[in-house]
């Protein structure tokens, strides 16, 4: 709510200071959580970083599908309560806009995938991964963002695949050189 106020709607200081935004709250969110929970400590690897990625990712998912939701269903129950020409807007979008705004999430999630790893590095390696992190989720949500507003069309989620991609690399690097821990053995009762 500030950064409009300071920035002005739409400008590229905007973007540049929400992106920075996301970037340090959910990094270090997502450092702590893997400081404060006794699971999370114990989890520091990528095993620990696949599931929290995946935690993250999905659970911004159904917050995003709630809200893609309600918003479809305001445009078909209350299309009235909706600023001139919104309707018309998204009446005349093509169909595969729709579908790719459900194709970004795996690619978000493999994203959050890549950042939880650099940040059971910064555990595991130095400390100098937590802004590795930031900096990385802060490139991936700028340029996304940026390209999406600059160009439109599906060209921002080729750039997002290719950050995807990155970071589904990055976290097959770390799960081969990370030692995995082994669950204990549970015995089994005696028959």
């Amino acid at each position: 709510m500030v950064w409009p106020s300071l920035f002005g709607a739409g400008s590229w200081a905007l973007l540049a200071a929400a992106s920075m935004t996301y970037a340090v709250c959910e990094e270090i969110a997502r450092y702590l959580s893997f400081r404060a929970g006794r699971s999370m400590r114990e989890n520091r690897t990528a095993d620990g970083a696949l599931a929290a990625g995946v935690g993250h990712g999905g659970a911004e998912s159904v917050l995003f599908g709630l809200q893609y939701a309600w918003g479809m269903a305001v445009v078909w129950l209350l299309p009235q309560a909706l600023p001139p020409g919104a309707v018309e807007r998204l009446a005349g979008s093509p169909w595969w806009t729709f579908l790719l705004t459900g194709v970004e999430r795996p690619i978000a999630i493999a994203c959050h995938v890549g950042f939880a790893t650099l940040i059971v590095l910064a555990y595991r390696r130095s400390a100098l991964f937590l802004p590795v992190a930031i900096a990385a989720h802060f490139v991936v949500d700028f340029a996304t963002f940026g390209l999406q507003n600059v160009v439109g069309g599906f060209w921002h989620d080729l750039l997002f695949l290719a950050f995807a991609i990155t970071a589904v690399l990055v976290f097959r690097q770390v799960r081969r050189s990370c030692p995995r821990v082994e669950a204990p053995e549970v015995p089994q009762p005696a028959r």
